[in-house]
């Protein structure tokens, strides 16, 4: 026969004998009538459950035997590893404090947990290592296994626009150690089209349009020669430079006309001709000028006519024509 007694006063625990009272004899000494009767705590079912922020099981649910009415006070993890490899941190505000009931379907227990973090830092660099952008960085749950993800195309302190290329690591397990979790992100410049126009003092152009590629957002001065030998291999002098430089823009959606335009203007480089009036046997006939020849001036030079070059007379141009008795 088991008998069940309420403890001490003010204390709803219960407790259990697993003794049988027997009957004693009262003395007259007082301190000879003692009876010694044993408790135990009466114990039942708890479930005790592991729960993330989202309220999804990270962790087995254990099963303890706990003495009715007390408070559930049991040690409880600080950490926690999943299945996964995933780290947990206990969160000292959830509502463990759950007061145990004799219906072990009341007796529930839920220890929250949140992620255990460690630190992701992103590097932005160009294709020779230069940093481009100032670091981010990112919490991620200590264990995890991190595909990588940011932003594809960034702008550096200067207003410069630059696309993603690559990166060092397709993805990574995040370490406890911040200085493993390290990514670099290599970016290129991203470029638009810069439209040149080549004309002459008259505004007429000398050479189909020229189409460069410039950084957006970089402030951006064509590469131009002074001289320019054109598709008739007529050569010319750069004289202007319209504008001087420009801040690369974007040409919006829908756009027809490209913002990022020049205007190049170039002058004819001139030069004498000299015609030599020669017999068969190469004798000069005409000395009506001082080179005995007729100078006509202010011809665009070519490359591709049958001049003769003379270094006494660099400024002009020979072509000897044979005349016949």
């Amino acid at each position: 026969e088991r008998h069940w007694v309420q403890a001490s006063k003010g204390d709803s625990k219960l407790f259990a004998s697993n003794y049988k009272v027997e009957p004693i004899t009262v003395l007259r000494e007082e301190a000879r009538n003692i009876t010694i009767v044993k408790y135990k705590p009466k114990l039942v079912e708890t479930t005790i459950k592991y729960f993330d922020p989202l309220g999804r099981a990270i962790k087995t649910e254990e099963i303890k035997k706990l003495q009715i009415g007390s408070i559930f006070n049991e040690e409880i993890p600080s950490k926690l590893v999943d299945n996964l490899g995933n780290k947990w941190t206990y969160n000292p505000n959830s509502n463990s404090k759950v007061k145990i009931t004799e219906n072990p379907k009341d007796n529930i227990v839920i220890l929250a947990y949140e992620e255990q973090k460690g630190t992701i830092t992103f590097k932005y660099l160009d294709k020779i290592g230069n940093e481009i952008q100032a670091p981010t960085k990112k919490l991620v749950q200590i264990g995890n296994i991190y595909v990588p993800q940011f932003e594809m195309v960034v702008t550096d302190a200067n207003g410069c626009v630059w696309e993603y290329a690559e990166r060092d690591k397709e993805k990574i397990e995040v370490n406890e150690e911040d200085s493993k979790n390290i990514i670099s992100l290599t970016f290129v410049p991203l470029n638009v089209d810069v439209e040149i126009t080549l004309i002459d003092l008259w505004g007429n152009e000398i050479s189909d349009k020229k189409i460069v590629s410039a950084q957006l957002g970089s402030n951006f001065r064509p590469a131009i020669k002074d001289s320019y030998t054109n598709e008739k291999s007529l050569l010319y002098k750069l004289t202007k430079k319209e504008p001087e430089a420009i801040k690369v823009k974007e040409m919006a959606i829908g756009e027809k006309n490209n913002p990022n335009k020049f205007t190049l203007t170039f002058e004819p480089i001139n030069s004498n001709i000299i015609i030599q009036f020669q017999d068969l046997d190469g004798n000069v006939i005409s000395d009506s000028n001082p080179y005995n020849s007729i100078k006509i001036e202010s011809k665009n030079f070519s490359h591709s006519r049958p001049f003769s070059y003379s270094q006494s007379r660099p400024n002009n141009l020979f072509f000897s024509l044979l005349l016949y008795p």
